[in-house]
């Protein structure tokens, strides 16, 4: 059997910043399509898992802007300024304000330009701790988009495997209806020679009408089920393809201990691992938040020049000729910020104490979801050993039926009981495995890891 569950595991172990994005995959789903390129597909195009992405992008500018901290600020100006003034008032002798006979025209102009440095040397630890929550936060953001991953992973496997019992299904309702019309044509056989009557020949045709119904069931199912996996890819839904990857091994889960499982789900698990991250950048930032209480340190250093002239001749002077330099060195203690600092710390502790709720919840809900898949998939292993074993006997009670029928030992009803239920048998076979594929699948998700002989 060819192991088309490859994709979900190698989605699963992948973790680092690289395979995060999805890479060069085509907008097209392809007309034989696999498990691998459904997979694949996803990752370009489903909306949650391309919208888990944009947080990286959001950590990375807060990143940007955690180490620019650490450099000077420069800032630079520019401008001219002109003016034009016309008086009619003045003083006499005795200061006393007089209406002038002559009025006072004046007019002037002026050029400046200034460059400054600032640099802050110590505040208390604050950059440090903004640039590690910044570095906690990209983890966090890697550690979301893999769980997204993972969880978009099992999302299209699962659907890829429903959509392909549909299709096993549609292959069983073929093979039951070209029976049914082999039966059909016995008993018109056996009719025309007086071995039959004519409420068997009616039973046969009404066998062949039932399946010619089940069989066109099953085509609009199969078509459900593949528009069920195309929008879990995030493509366009009017796309016809068939599937070709083969389902997962089937294996005695027995062996797999539920305890061992929940520690390597603890460990592995993407979800668990995102809000652990979550919780790192939460406490980096709480620190940052108490950094503030400390004094500030800074240095700042300029340079100018200027000029100012009657008239409009110093405007767009752009070398004017008076220079300054300056330069000093500032110490700010925040004795009070309006509870500022209080707020901020206040916000920060009750993020990180929630995150830490978090945690747990999701360690919880892993352990509880893992015990809780493992117990499928050992129900669903037990089912399909049943529906196979099911399968074997009926289609001996089929052959051993059908020789009774030819030699008239049975009627047609009997016959017609005897198939029934072996056609049953058959689609439950079919259901049952997919189950254990499914809850195989699920179970994998929840672990972070592979389960089986076939990964």
């Amino acid at each position: 059997m060819r192991r088309a569950g490859v994709a979900l595991a190698v989605a699963l172990l992948a973790g680092t910043p690289a395979t995060l994005r999805a890479q060069g995959a085509g907008d097209h789903v392809p007309a034989q399509l696999s498990l691998e390129d459904a997979v694949r597909l996803a990752l370009a195009h489903n909306p949650d898992y391309l919208g888990a992405l944009t947080q990286r992008d959001a950590a990375n500018a807060s990143h940007l802007q955690s180490v620019g901290s650490f450099l000077p600020r420069v800032d630079a100006s520019m401008g001219f300024s002109g003016a034009d003034s016309r008086v009619v008032t003045g003083t006499d002798d005795f200061g006393n304000p007089i209406r002038r006979e002559d009025p006072l025209n004046s007019r002037f102009s002026s050029s400046s330009q200034f460059v400054g440095l600032d640099f802050t040397l110590l505040d208390g630890g604050t950059r440090f701790h903004q640039l590690s929550a910044a570095n906690a936060q990209i983890r966090a953001a890697d550690a979301t988009g893999a769980a997204q991953r993972a969880t978009v992973t099992s999302l299209v496997s699962q659907r890829y495997y429903l959509a392909l019992r549909d299709a096993r299904l549609i292959a069983l309702a073929e093979q039951q209806l070209a029976s049914a019309r082999e039966q059909l044509d016995a008993t018109r056989r056996r009719f025309a020679v007086a071995a039959a009557d004519r409420i068997d020949v009616l039973g046969a045709e009404g066998d062949v009408a039932n399946a010619e119904a089940a069989l066109e069931e099953a085509h609009g199912t199969a078509n459900k089920s593949k528009l069920d996996l195309l929008q879990a890819i995030g493509i366009a839904l009017d796309t016809a393809f068939s599937l070709t990857s083969e389902p997962l091994a089937v294996f005695d889960p027995s062996t797999l201990d539920a305890d061992s499982l929940v520690q390597l789900a603890l460990t592995w698990s993407p979800n668990v691992a995102a809000s652990r991250a979550t919780l790192s950048a939460n406490s980096a930032t709480l620190s940052a938040a108490h950094s503030q209480r400390w004094p500030t340190i800074s240095a700042r250093a300029g340079w100018s020049r200027g000029l100012n002239l009657p008239g409009y001749d110093a405007i767009f002077e752009f070398n004017p000729p008076d220079r300054t330099y300056s330069f000093g060195l500032n110490v700010s203690l925040p004795i009070f910020s309006q509870f500022q600092t209080q707020a901020a710390v206040g916000q920060a502790a009750a993020a990180r104490d929630r995150a830490e709720q978090d945690l747990r919840r999701q360690q919880l809900q892993t352990e509880r979801d893992v015990r809780a898949a493992l117990i499928d998939l050992r129900n669903a292993y037990r089912r399909e050993q049943t529906a196979e074993r099911a399968v074997q006997l009926s289609r001996e009670r089929v052959e051993l039926a059908r020789q009774k029928y030819q030699v008239g030992a049975i009627d047609f009803t009997q016959l017609q009981a005897v198939v029934d239920r072996a056609q049953q048998d058959e689609r439950n076979a079919v259901e049952a495995l997919f189950t254990f594929v499914v809850a195989r699948v699920t179970l994998e998700e929840k672990l972070g890891r592979s389960v089986g002989p076939d990964r």
